[in-house]
């Protein structure tokens, strides 16, 4: 893991072979507003039905995200945060209509 505030690039990535329908944004090292912006960029290209599962060690992206995700139809579900890294789920809602 880079260290904190040193630039690099997100990431996007299958996660786990058993849950298919999860991908991974690792924003881990990024700062406001690059998580939100990447976050943004990886919902677009992600196919119907798709979980994107955001790392961040940036404390106020999930704030940022769900802010967000209330007026553009995405829902987000918080996870437990793992070795100083918040993770939450975005998940396009069924009316979104992409």
């Amino acid at each position: 893991m880079n260290a904190p505030g040193h630039a690099r690039q997100a990431t996007v990535q299958p996660h786990d072979p058993a849950q298919p329908r999860l991908v991974v944004l690792d924003c881990r090292g990024l700062l406001c507003p690059l998580p939100l912006l990447k976050t943004q960029q990886a919902l677009a290209n992600l196919p119907e039905g798709q979980v994107l599962e955001v790392w961040s060690t940036d404390p106020g992206t999930e704030l940022n995200v769900r802010a967000w995700a209330q007026g553009s139809d995405y829902q987000v579900t918080s996870l437990p945060p793992q070795d100083g890294v918040y993770r939450f789920h975005v998940r396009r809602s069924a009316r979104s209509g992409r």
